[in-house]
């Protein structure tokens, strides 16, 4: 029985140090080439100013994608407007 409890714990050391390690390697990425999305907020934010009807569509998408709407959408609503 001890030995089995000295292969849990050594399998939850490694996962601490693998999870440990993987935060610091993503920090690093992070460091080194900037928050993705800060870059796509700087896009959007362009094409809204440009095309405002197209970003009203996309954020509409994103909401209906990542489950944020309140209700049903129809097919009227979620096609109108694009163009």
């Amino acid at each position: 029985m001890t030995g089995d409890c000295a292969m849990w714990d050594s399998r939850a050391v490694e996962n601490e140090v693998l999870e440990a390690l993987r935060k610091l390697r993503l920090a690093e990425l992070q460091a080194k080439h900037g928050n993705p999305g800060d870059a796509a907020r700087a896009r959007f934010s362009n094409l809204a100013l440009v095309k405002p009807e197209k970003t009203k569509a996309i954020e509409n998408y994103l909401m209906a994608r990542h489950g944020q709407l309140n209700g049903k959408v129809s097919v009227r609503t979620r096609f109108s407007g694009n163009t």
